[in-house]
Protein backbone atom coordinates (compact mmCIF):
# COMPACT_ATOMS: atom_id res chain seq x y z
CA UNK A 1 0.00 0.00 0.00
CA UNK A 2 2.92 2.39 0.48
CA UNK A 3 3.75 4.61 -2.58
CA UNK A 4 6.86 3.59 -4.08
CA UNK A 5 10.08 5.36 -2.00
CA UNK A 6 10.55 8.63 -4.08
CA UNK A 7 14.33 8.42 -4.19
CA UNK A 8 13.72 5.04 -5.94
CA UNK A 9 11.84 7.02 -8.70
CA UNK A 10 14.68 9.81 -8.90
CA UNK A 11 16.72 6.60 -9.21
CA UNK A 12 18.34 7.67 -6.10
CA UNK A 13 19.42 5.20 -2.84
CA UNK A 14 17.03 5.40 -0.30
CA UNK A 15 18.17 7.06 3.09
CA UNK A 16 17.25 5.96 6.53
CA UNK A 17 16.89 8.96 8.94
CA UNK A 18 17.62 7.28 12.90
CA UNK A 19 16.18 9.09 15.46
CA UNK A 20 19.27 10.65 17.07
CA UNK A 21 19.79 11.92 13.16
CA UNK A 22 19.77 15.50 12.23
CA UNK A 23 18.03 16.61 9.09
CA UNK A 24 19.17 15.71 5.87
CA UNK A 25 21.68 18.84 4.33
CA UNK A 26 20.35 20.47 1.17
CA UNK A 27 20.73 18.69 -1.91
CA UNK A 28 20.88 14.85 -0.12
CA UNK A 29 18.41 12.38 -1.44
CA UNK A 30 15.32 12.61 0.23
CA UNK A 31 14.95 10.53 3.56
CA UNK A 32 12.55 7.56 2.81
CA UNK A 33 12.48 5.23 5.73
CA UNK A 34 11.99 6.69 9.85
CA UNK A 35 13.19 4.44 12.88
CA UNK A 36 11.76 6.43 16.03
CA UNK A 37 12.38 5.49 19.78
CA UNK A 38 11.96 7.63 22.80
CA UNK A 39 10.34 8.44 26.01
CA UNK A 40 6.54 7.60 27.48
CA UNK A 41 5.74 9.98 30.14
CA UNK A 42 2.49 9.85 31.69
CA UNK A 43 0.11 13.32 32.83
CA UNK A 44 -0.79 14.12 35.98
CA UNK A 45 -3.93 11.30 37.50
CA UNK A 46 -2.38 9.08 34.56
CA UNK A 47 -0.05 6.16 34.52
CA UNK A 48 2.01 4.09 32.11
CA UNK A 49 0.71 0.85 30.56
CA UNK A 50 3.35 -2.23 30.64
CA UNK A 51 2.25 -2.19 26.90
CA UNK A 52 0.21 -0.16 24.42
CA UNK A 53 0.36 0.34 20.53
CA UNK A 54 1.44 3.91 18.51
CA UNK A 55 -0.50 4.21 15.75
CA UNK A 56 0.68 6.67 12.70
CA UNK A 57 -2.32 8.97 12.43
CA UNK A 58 -1.92 11.36 8.93
CA UNK A 59 -4.18 14.46 8.77
CA UNK A 60 -6.51 14.99 6.16
CA UNK A 61 -6.75 18.69 6.61
CA UNK A 62 -6.61 19.64 2.97
CA UNK A 63 -10.13 17.69 2.69
CA UNK A 64 -11.53 19.88 5.65
CA UNK A 65 -13.55 16.29 6.38
CA UNK A 66 -12.29 15.79 9.81
CA UNK A 67 -10.50 12.27 8.84
CA UNK A 68 -7.58 10.76 9.58
CA UNK A 69 -5.41 7.82 7.09
CA UNK A 70 -3.51 5.83 9.46
CA UNK A 71 -0.61 4.19 8.20
CA UNK A 72 2.22 2.87 10.36
CA UNK A 73 2.66 1.79 13.74
CA UNK A 74 5.25 0.95 16.51
CA UNK A 75 4.74 -0.39 20.15
CA UNK A 76 5.24 0.57 23.77
CA UNK A 77 7.10 -0.82 26.73
CA UNK A 78 7.03 0.60 29.93
CA UNK A 79 8.24 4.10 29.46
CA UNK A 80 10.03 3.34 26.09
CA UNK A 81 8.61 3.43 22.56
CA UNK A 82 9.69 2.18 19.37
CA UNK A 83 8.36 2.99 15.83
CA UNK A 84 9.41 2.27 12.51
CA UNK A 85 8.35 3.58 9.00
CA UNK A 86 9.80 1.95 5.92
CA UNK A 87 8.36 3.69 3.40
CA UNK A 88 6.95 7.08 3.15
CA UNK A 89 2.74 7.46 3.73
CA UNK A 90 0.59 6.71 0.55
CA UNK A 91 -0.19 9.13 -1.56
CA UNK A 92 -3.56 9.14 -0.04
CA UNK A 93 -2.06 10.76 2.79
CA UNK A 94 -0.67 13.90 1.13
CA UNK A 95 -2.51 17.44 1.56
CA UNK A 96 -2.62 19.18 -1.83
CA UNK A 97 -0.21 16.62 -3.24
CA UNK A 98 2.83 18.00 -1.37
CA UNK A 99 2.88 16.75 2.19
CA UNK A 100 1.57 14.54 4.96
CA UNK A 101 1.42 15.01 8.66
CA UNK A 102 1.65 12.16 10.95
CA UNK A 103 0.06 12.59 14.59
CA UNK A 104 1.74 10.00 16.85
CA UNK A 105 -1.49 8.04 18.67
CA UNK A 106 -1.25 6.27 21.56
CA UNK A 107 -3.81 2.90 22.07
CA UNK A 108 -4.37 0.01 24.20
CA UNK A 109 -2.30 -3.02 22.77
CA UNK A 110 -5.45 -4.68 22.05
CA UNK A 111 -6.99 -2.03 19.58
CA UNK A 112 -6.43 -2.92 15.99
CA UNK A 113 -6.64 -1.46 13.27
CA UNK A 114 -6.32 -1.74 9.33
CA UNK A 115 -4.08 1.12 7.05
CA UNK A 116 -5.66 2.96 4.78
CA UNK A 117 -7.84 6.21 4.57
CA UNK A 118 -10.66 6.42 7.28
CA UNK A 119 -13.94 7.34 7.23
CA UNK A 120 -15.16 9.83 9.79
CA UNK A 121 -16.70 7.59 11.73
CA UNK A 122 -13.97 5.67 12.36
CA UNK A 123 -11.37 8.18 12.30
CA UNK A 124 -13.69 9.78 15.36
CA UNK A 125 -13.23 6.07 16.71
CA UNK A 126 -9.04 6.24 16.84
CA UNK A 127 -9.15 9.27 18.39
CA UNK A 128 -11.53 8.12 21.29
CA UNK A 129 -9.62 5.01 21.54
CA UNK A 130 -6.68 7.03 21.90
CA UNK A 131 -5.04 7.40 25.61
CA UNK A 132 -2.81 9.67 24.19
CA UNK A 133 0.00 10.70 21.78
CA UNK A 134 3.26 13.10 20.72
CA UNK A 135 1.74 16.27 21.57
CA UNK A 136 3.00 19.45 19.16
CA UNK A 137 4.51 16.87 17.81
CA UNK A 138 4.23 15.16 14.38
CA UNK A 139 6.10 13.04 11.67
CA UNK A 140 6.07 15.38 8.45
CA UNK A 141 6.64 13.84 4.69
CA UNK A 142 7.42 16.62 1.70
CA UNK A 143 7.25 15.99 -1.87
CA UNK A 144 6.96 19.42 -2.81
CA UNK A 145 7.08 23.54 -1.89
CA UNK A 146 3.04 24.99 -1.01
CA UNK A 147 2.75 28.78 -1.14
CA UNK A 148 -0.30 28.33 1.19
CA UNK A 149 2.28 26.83 4.01
CA UNK A 150 5.25 28.85 4.33
CA UNK A 151 6.55 27.04 6.82
CA UNK A 152 7.17 23.91 4.66
CA UNK A 153 9.99 25.50 2.94
CA UNK A 154 12.13 25.20 6.24
CA UNK A 155 11.85 21.29 5.84
CA UNK A 156 13.97 19.07 3.74
CA UNK A 157 11.76 16.35 0.91
CA UNK A 158 11.14 13.44 2.31
CA UNK A 159 10.55 12.31 5.75
CA UNK A 160 11.86 14.17 8.94
CA UNK A 161 10.05 15.30 12.48
CA UNK A 162 8.58 18.86 13.25
CA UNK A 163 7.43 20.90 16.45
CA UNK A 164 3.88 22.92 16.46
CA UNK A 165 5.08 26.63 16.36
CA UNK A 166 3.10 29.65 17.80
CA UNK A 167 2.14 32.29 14.75
CA UNK A 168 3.74 35.91 14.19
CA UNK A 169 2.36 38.96 15.12
CA UNK A 170 2.30 41.84 13.32
CA UNK A 171 -0.20 42.64 9.83
CA UNK A 172 1.23 39.50 8.05
CA UNK A 173 0.78 36.96 10.47
CA UNK A 174 -2.89 35.97 9.14
CA UNK A 175 -4.72 35.30 5.89
CA UNK A 176 -7.22 37.18 4.46
CA UNK A 177 -8.16 38.14 7.67
CA UNK A 178 -8.51 34.71 9.44
CA UNK A 179 -6.73 33.90 12.55
CA UNK A 180 -3.19 33.33 12.58
CA UNK A 181 -2.33 29.74 11.44
CA UNK A 182 0.39 27.80 13.29
CA UNK A 183 2.60 25.36 11.46
CA UNK A 184 5.98 23.26 12.34
CA UNK A 185 9.57 23.72 12.74
CA UNK A 186 11.88 21.22 11.73
CA UNK A 187 13.20 18.99 15.23
CA UNK A 188 15.93 16.49 15.89
CA UNK A 189 13.36 13.37 15.67
CA UNK A 190 14.71 12.09 19.17
CA UNK A 191 12.67 15.50 20.45
CA UNK A 192 9.50 13.37 20.01
CA UNK A 193 7.95 11.86 23.30
CA UNK A 194 4.66 10.46 23.56
CA UNK A 195 2.47 11.26 26.85
CA UNK A 196 -0.18 9.10 28.35
CA UNK A 197 -3.26 10.89 29.04
CA UNK A 198 -6.79 12.17 27.98
CA UNK A 199 -6.84 13.35 23.91
CA UNK A 200 -8.36 16.26 25.12
CA UNK A 201 -5.94 17.58 27.07
CA UNK A 202 -2.74 17.05 24.92
CA UNK A 203 -2.32 20.12 22.51
CA UNK A 204 -1.43 19.79 18.84
CA UNK A 205 -0.42 22.20 15.90
CA UNK A 206 -3.20 23.58 13.88
CA UNK A 207 -1.04 23.38 10.49
CA UNK A 208 -3.32 24.15 7.74
CA UNK A 209 -4.82 27.60 6.13
CA UNK A 210 -8.60 26.43 6.07
CA UNK A 211 -8.38 24.93 9.84
CA UNK A 212 -10.91 26.34 12.26
CA UNK A 213 -8.46 27.55 14.69
CA UNK A 214 -11.56 27.38 17.51
CA UNK A 215 -12.12 24.05 17.10
CA UNK A 216 -11.44 21.50 19.97
CA UNK A 217 -9.97 18.13 19.02
CA UNK A 218 -12.64 16.19 16.90
CA UNK A 219 -10.71 13.79 14.35
CA UNK A 220 -7.84 15.69 12.33
CA UNK A 221 -8.54 18.66 13.62
CA UNK A 222 -6.19 19.09 16.88
CA UNK A 223 -6.28 21.91 19.48
CA UNK A 224 -4.33 25.25 18.45
CA UNK A 225 -1.24 26.28 20.18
Amino acid sequence: MALTALAAACNTPATTLDAAASSPDAGAPPVTSLKLSGVVDAAPGSSLLVLSSVFVAWDLAAADLGTLYKFGEGNTLGAHFVLQLDTPPPDGALNDGVVAVGNVILVKASYSLADGELSLDDSDALIDAAIGAAGNYAIIYKTGESKALPWLAQFPRGLSCGKGIRPRTGPDSTLSGEPPVTGFAPVDCSTMHLTVGPIEGIVFASWYPSRQTSKAVPAGSPTPL
